[in-house]
């Protein structure tokens, strides 16, 4: 963390704390088990529709074989599109002064 200061400051200026928190509230919402993160599965909204989506949540798949997976999004028109590659929602909450967020678990394949 301390390695990444500088950064964190420089692009987050005054929002700093209120990330850390976030950050805290996502990082308190982790399953128990070992898991593998998929951080950001996403694309332009521009680029929707394509298969961008798909291509970057099955290269995270990829990454961790016979490794349950993990994440998050805040975005509920995106449930279907993780449900069909087998996440299940385990749960619903919110970051506070933040937008609600469901957090998806794919058991080990």
């Amino acid at each position: 963390m301390l390695a990444n200061a500088p950064g964190l400051v420089r692009a987050l200026g005054g929002s700093l704390f209120r990330a850390l928190r976030a950050s805290a509230a996502v990082e308190a919402h982790f399953p128990a088990e070992p898991f593998h993160y998929l951080h950001i599965a996403g694309c332009d909204p521009a680029a929707q529709g394509q298969g961008l989506g798909g291509a970057a949540i099955r290269a995270g798949l990829a990454a961790a074989p016979g490794v349950p997976c993990y994440l998050e999004t805040a975005t509920e028109r995106n449930l279907g599109l993780y449900q069909r590659f087998g996440f299940v929602v385990t749960e619903s909450w919110r970051v506070p002064e933040g937008p609600p967020l469901w957090s998806i678990r794919r058991a080990a394949a």
